[in-house]
């Protein structure tokens, strides 16, 4: 039995879904289509995005990597940053003369001046610890304001600062005090010359705090020495606690030599 061959009919409704199907098909394209321009303008969204947030990263690691060096509180430099800047001054000073000239040079290439907040912690426990902090940030600007720009000021913990002073020696630092506080120690003349170092005033409500230093100069030849310079300006500094507070000591002869021979 011969099969039938389908109606006319039957294939004019094929062809109709074969058009039908084909459009969809061009449908589905076209919509695919626009899928992957939206997902390629996503792409280039993130990938921008990508590109400012390395950049942000980049910015914030170069920020932290200078706030690494200043503290967080006064904005001095820091043990870090102070480090960094006693190598800086060694780096351009030998970077600027010649072997010569540095054989020749008289004046020691930097001097370091330790302060300690006198009285702190009777000021902590006595106003709280809060005053205590607005004392340092006050010192700190306090310091700052009499030396020049180009003696970095530093808070290296507690209420401990040290002041580097390039290109002058211990007794030029004691001078340069002397001349701005007006203030000279009969014993300036003894083997420990000291001078007294001017107070600033911290207000505490309707009270009135006198903050005082002691201190030690010390002379500083080379930054592989800066440990013993360190020490040595320790030991001047709490001769300035034992001696009454509110002065500062200068290394003697005899430690600049021992210093200069190690």
């Amino acid at each position: 039995m011969a099969i039938e061959e389908p109606p006319k009919e039957l294939e004019g409704r094929e062809l109709l879904l074969e058009v039908q199907r084909l459009r969809k098909e061009v449908e589905a394209r076209r919509l695919l289509g626009g899928e992957d321009e939206k997902l390629k303008y996503a792409r280039n969204k993130t990938e921008e995005q990508l590109r400012g947030d390395k950049r942000a990263l980049e910015a914030m690691n170069m920020s932290l990597e200078q706030r690494a060096g200043r503290d967080h509180l006064t904005g001095l430099r820091n043990r870090r940053g102070m480090e960094d800047a006693i190598n800086g001054i060694f780096k351009k000073r030998r970077g600027s003369e010649s072997e010569k000239e540095g054989a020749e040079r008289k004046n020691p290439i930097l001097s370091l001046l330790r302060l300690d907040v006198d009285n702190f912690k009777a000021i902590n426990d006595t106003f709280g610890h809060t005053s205590g902090d607005d004392v340092l940030v006050q010192a700190a600007r306090y310091l700052e304001s009499i030396v020049r720009d180009t003696d970095p000021v530093c808070r290296i913990g507690g209420e401990e600062f040290d002041i580097l002073f390039p290109n002058a020696s211990a007794e030029m630092v004691m001078d340069k005090i002397l001349e701005r506080n007006n203030k000279k120690d009969p014993a300036t003349d003894s083997p420990h010359p000291q001078i007294k170092f001017k107070a600033f005033l911290h207000h505490h409500g309707d009270r009135s705090i006198e903050v005082t230093f002691s201190g030690g100069v010390v002379e500083l030849h080379d930054p592989e020495l800066l440990k013993e310079a360190e020490e040595s300006a320790d030991k001047e500094l709490y001769r300035a606690k034992h001696e009454g507070k509110n002065r500062i000591f200068r290394a003697d002869d005899a430690e600049k030599e021992k210093g200069a021979a190690v």
